[in-house]
Parts: structure tokens; sequence; C-alpha cells
């Protein structure tokens, strides 16, 4: 068979079995409408984190506490937009049909911190799309609410709520030469910090994770990447990024660009691209067709 009549098949496989399933009545449709994004496009992900920091042993890292080697960064994501990296036009925003895209994050472990520079290693960002936005304001009981301890890559609102898990990246080596996979600059080393952070990422699961492109991006060690992270964030009070105020028991709110591509498709041949293939391979079959000598009368 060959793909285009594949591809007809399938299709046609398709509305029978819709047809047969809406005369049943007996399946209820999906309320969200799964995210497309144009292809080949290079994207800027927007999005909002609210996060704070764990001890080594999982326990909240006081506030005015040095942050030190072993301490993890968690927290939870907003995705607020997508947009064309090139020309700032918005490719998706949230809600309607497309619902919202939430996530959670965690395992982002301090490494090494020498003066307002920490280094990391490890990081999982796992987005789900969702029907409705959380609520913020939970703060760290969102996690005990949502079925597992403080930090864990479960939340109340994402992931118990019988959401599409969208994405799932983990933050790579070569934020830097040093090969750490998330490089900190903070004003002050102390909890809850402020300052920027970058580093990468790789796709590794989700529904969406054919409609990006892989290896776009370069690392400082000189490896690929499918995302580039770069973090502006500031002590949740009133007044960072714009809140009125604090929202639930954050340390930190984010406001962040990811870098990303959308994947090129395969070209499938045109109707008459494939004509003029099939009269080529004809015209080939008759030029190489022995023309029969005339029979010799006796």
């Amino acid at each position: 068979m060959t793909f285009r009549a594949s591809l007809t098949a399938s299709a046609a496989f398709g509305a029978l079995m819709i047809g047969l399933i809406g005369a049943a009545g007996t399946a209820a449709a999906d309320p969200l409408t799964p995210i497309s994004l144009p292809a080949g496009t290079a994207i800027n992900l927007k999005f909002q984190d609210f996060d704070t920091f764990l001890t080594s042993s999982g326990s909240v890292v006081p506030v005015g506490s040095s942050i030190v080697a072993g301490d993890q960064n968690v927290g939870i994501i907003n995705v607020t937009s997508i947009n064309s990296a090139t020309t700032g036009a918005t490719l998706w925003t949230p809600g309607g049909s497309n619902g919202f895209l939430e996530g959670v994050f965690n395992g982002i472990t301090a490494t090494s911190v020498s003066s307002n520079t920490i280094g990391n290693s490890g990081g999982t960002i796992v987005l789900y799309q969702v029907s409705s936005l959380p609520v913020f304001s939970q703060g760290t009981s969102g996690y005990t609410a949502g079925g597992c301890a403080i930090g864990g890559l479960c939340y109340h609102g994402i992931t118990d709520v019988g959401g599409t898990q969208f994405l799932t990246v983990n933050l790579v080596p070569g934020a830097d030469k040093a090969g750490d996979t998330l490089l900190a600059t903070l004003t002050s080393a102390t909890v809850p910090p402020s300052g920027t952070a970058s580093g990468y990422g790789v796709i590794t699961g989700g529904s969406g994770a054919s409609q990006f492109a892989t290896g776009t991006f370069t690392t400082a060690i000189g490896t690929l990447a499918d995302f580039s992270f770069r973090d502006d964030f500031c002590a949740n009070v009133a007044g960072c990024n714009g809140i009125p105020g604090p929202i639930g028991d954050w340390y930190d709110i984010s406001n962040d660009p990811v870098a990303a591509s959308t994947a090129v498709p395969h070209a499938v041949p045109e109707p008459a691209s494939l004509a003029l293939f099939g009269t080529a391979l004809l015209g080939f079959g008759l030029i190489g067709r022995p023309r029969r000598k005339p029979e010799e009368r006796v």
C-alpha cells in the first residue's frame, strides 16, 4: 500500500469509527482541543513560575538562610502565551477550547555556590493541558492536596484533574562550560533570592513532543538541545513582576521566556508530481521494452 493510499485508508477508517461511535452514543468527546502549533517556526513560550527551595532532606529552606549545595529548586509553571520568535505574533493563548498549559518542575539541585553564582544539576519539567487554571495561591499546600510531598512532580489542579501530558523536558548540561544544567546569578544568595538563570533542555515525551524540532540549540559544551531557557525571578512580595501582593507561600515568582522551534513536516509529493513521476516511469518502460521483429514469411 502506498503512503498516500494508507493515509486515505486511515482517514476512511477513522471516519467510519467516528460514525459508529456517534451512532452508538457510548463515547464522550474530549473537552479539550489538542494544541496545534504552526510547523517550522521559531517560537517563544512565555511562562510564569512559582517556586520554593528545599533542603537535601526535603524540608523547606528557612527564610534568610543561605542557599547551599544540595538545596533544590521546585515549583509550578503557568504558560501565558506562545509567540513567534521572529514576528512576535501570538500563536497560542490560554483559555477556550485549548484550555491551559500548566506544569510542575523539580530536581534542580545546587551543586556549587560561589559568591552569588549558583551552578545546578538535574531538573525535570512536565507540562499538562488542563481545562481550568489551578489556584496558585494554594502555595506549597497544593502538593499535598495533589497527593504527594512538597517538591514532587504533582500538584492539585495540574496533575490530578485528568489533563493531557503535553511535554516532558529534562534540563541538560551546557548552561556553561562547567556543565551546569542551570546557571543562576543572584543579587543575594539568601532565601528568597532574586536574579537570573539560564539553561537548556531536551524533550523526552508528551503528546505535543512531535510538534517540536530537536537539536535546535548548541549548548556551551557543544551538545545539542531542544529548548533554551532564560529565567528572571524576584521575591514573592508586592511589586514582584507586577503582582499586587504575595501569592501563597511561594518564595519566588518569575516571568520566563523559553525559546524553541517547531518541527518541519516531511514533504509529501503532490498529486501532480506523482503523475509526472508515473509518466516518467511509464516512458522508461516503453523505451526499455525490446521491439519485436516482424515474423518472416515462409
